[in-house]
């Protein structure tokens, strides 16, 4: 569920008639990005018990032919919470545990009824970050680029 901000076939053109210094700065940029969609995923997650909040993380690599940043959530739910769910029965127990924590003590059965139903509802939180972010990014390699024309 992550997405990268590496392969733009363009930037990888441009990187090879660039110097280290435009290099440098470049994944200077794809990481301050990274960073910066973490904590805007991060604000704009809903926090039960704070797991998948903790979870975002922001990981940058290198590749043969370029370098990006993977951000996404380690926790498996964290898809679910993004995208929502189609009808499904989860776990009454778990349910269970979930609903004396919010106050709701018995009525698991009643919440896995439901989405049995209907789902889950999606709450984007990583999605949007990205798209806030992103193109502040790309403007910012773009400055890069035009330095090295």
């Amino acid at each position: 569920m992550s997405k990268d901000m590496s392969g733009f076939k363009e930037l990888e053109k441009f990187f090879k008639k660039a110097g280290k210094e435009s290099k440098d700065k470049s994944e200077r940029a794809v990481k301050a990005g990274g960073e910066a969609i973490q904590k805007i995923a991060r604000e704009n997650v809903s926090v039960d018990q704070g797991q998948l909040r903790q979870s975002i993380i922001s990981t940058n690599f290198t590749a043969k032919d370029g370098f990006g940043a993977e951000i996404g959530p380690t926790v498996k739910h964290g898809p679910f919470i993004e995208f929502g769910t189609k009808p499904h029965f989860p776990s009454v127990e778990a349910l269970e545990r979930w609903a004396e924590m919010n106050g709701m003590a018995g009525a698991g059965y009643a919440i896995a009824k439901k989405i049995s139903k209907v789902g889950t509802k999606e709450k984007p939180y990583l999605v949007p970050a990205f798209n806030k972010v992103a193109p502040k990014v790309l403007k910012s390699l773009e400055k890069i680029l035009k330095g090295i024309e």
